[in-house]
């Protein structure tokens, strides 16, 4: 009897402990369907906790963050076919197991570089257990559920156990190692060559014969040839040489002729070949280059300016060759000036069509000019007088222009314009005052004299 009683007594004691175990797991269970994927998992939430935080007065800062997973207040989340329909990870042993193959993760907007189709399906993910390998959603969960995240990344609540997956990245655009930049996908050198037909405004002056003044000087051509490197799409470093331009003019004078050159008493005993003679010949000789590197700028393609330095090269020539008899004489003039300094500019233009666009655009530069200047006169080959002076001083240079652009293909452009160039206080040969050329006084250089330069231009421009 007293067998059956504790036989009896163990049976009970294991009806027991079995009904508080299967209590303890139905309990269990409830508690991880009721734990919260919210994206900061702080570990195991109860039902009583979820419920009170999806009471009526947090239901609208709850709904504003992100949908539930679970409960009464549960949305669907979006996530693609292919999410659903994860790989398992090949170095994870858990990643073939069913909760993880029945894990899915969120599809968050992807960037203008993935397009990939995406189709809907109303699956409800989350786990509540934080994927141990993106740590930053526990450390910073604010940039997961950010709008401005633009790369796919999984959700904060998939199983630590489930494939990772991630996002195919672009190729990044191939660039040499060399130092270069160079970049296959896009153009990085830009090379213009530009026709250029000027004329000199002031041609009246510097007349040393009394026989006649000088005809007007023809407009000369040249080139302007540019090659630039291209800083993305928006800036560029550039060289420009314009030039040489070669202007001249001469003239004949049949005698007897006399000069304007003042000679003192050794004009009256006819020392020089100058005077009284039977021909005189005139030249005059004028040579202009430019040398640039701006770095220019634009921001919506129909405006630009531009900053950089410049130097400018500027000189001329006078000859005055007599011939008396059998004696020759000869009085040459020269001045030269080298400015250099800053510039800044800007371009407008405004479309007309697909293809055409019309503008305007306006360099200034200030300068400090170089100047020199001297003259020797000779008589039968002998040094009569030889004087020399320098000057340095400030000088400023404008450079409007007018232009018509037809775009040929994306990356060449035909233009065509009119430009001029405008100097300030240059020093000129016919800005000279020699003075007494036989006395002993020092020859004194003159910068005052204005100078403008002015035509048409064509040219043509390739990027590559």
């Amino acid at each position: 009897m007293s067998r059956l009683f504790i036989a009896m007594r163990w049976k009970r004691v294991i009806a027991v402990a079995l009904s508080a175990l299967l209590v303890a797991t139905f309990a269990s269970k409830n508690e991880l369907h009721a734990q919260s994927s919210d994206p900061v998992p702080s570990g195991a939430v109860a039902s009583s906790e979820f419920l009170r935080s999806v009471a009526s007065e947090n239901l609208t800062n709850r709904t504003t963050n992100h949908p539930f997973p679970i409960g009464p207040f549960a949305a669907p989340v979006l996530a693609t076919q292919a999410d659903s329909q994860l790989a398992p990870a090949a170095d994870d042993a858990s990643a073939n197991s069913p909760i993880t193959r029945a894990t899915a993760t969120a599809e968050y907007p992807a960037t203008a570089e993935y397009q990939g189709p995406v189709q809907e399906s109303s699956q409800i993910v989350g786990s509540g257990i934080a994927n141990a390998s993106m740590p930053q959603a526990i450390d910073d969960p604010r940039p997961i559920y950010s709008p401005e995240i633009t790369t796919r990344i999984p959700h904060a609540g998939s199983m630590a156990t489930g494939a990772v997956r991630s996002a195919p990245t672009p190729r990044a655009p191939w660039k040499l190692k060399n130092g270069l930049g160079i970049d296959p996908n896009r153009p990085n050198l830009l090379v213009g060559y530009e026709v250029m037909h000027l004329r000199r405004s002031n041609d009246s002056g510097g007349d040393v014969s009394q026989g006649g003044d000088f005809g007007r000087m023809d407009a000369e051509t040249a080139g302007r040839y540019s090659v630039a490197r291209l800083l993305g799409v928006s800036e560029q470093v550039e060289f420009v040489f314009t030039g040489p331009f070669h202007w001249g003019r001469d003239m004949s004078i049949p005698g007897p002729v006399d000069s304007n050159l003042d000679f003192g008493n050794a004009q009256a005993s006819h020392s020089s070949a100058l005077n009284a003679a039977d021909e005189h010949r005139q030249s005059h000789r004028i040579q202009l280059a430019s040398y640039e590197v701006n770095r220019r700028t634009s921001s919506d393609g129909m405006s630009s300016y531009l900053a950089g330095l410049r130097i400018l090269d500027h000189s001329e020539r006078y000859h005055l060759g007599s011939t008396k008899g059998t004696s020759t004489g000869d009085f040459r003039l020269s001045t030269h000036n080298v400015l250099a300094g800053g510039q800044v500019g800007l371009s407008l233009s405004r479309p007309l069509s697909q293809r055409f666009s019309i503008g305007a655009s306006m360099s200034l530069g200030a300068f400090v000019d170089f100047a020199s200047g001297s003259f020797e006169v000779l008589n039968n080959s002998a040094m009569l007088a030889e004087k020399s002076d320098t000057d340095l001083r400030v000088t400023w240079m404008a450079q409007p222009c007018g232009f018509l652009n037809y775009r040929i293909t994306e990356n060449s452009v035909l233009y065509a314009g009119y430009e001029g160039w405008y100097f300030t206080r240059l020093a000129t040969s016919a800005d000279q005052r020699p003075g007494n050329v036989m006395s002993t006084d020092s020859f004194a250089l003159r910068t005052r004299d204005d100078q403008l330069f002015y035509g048409w231009t064509a040219g043509i421009s390739a990027k590559f």
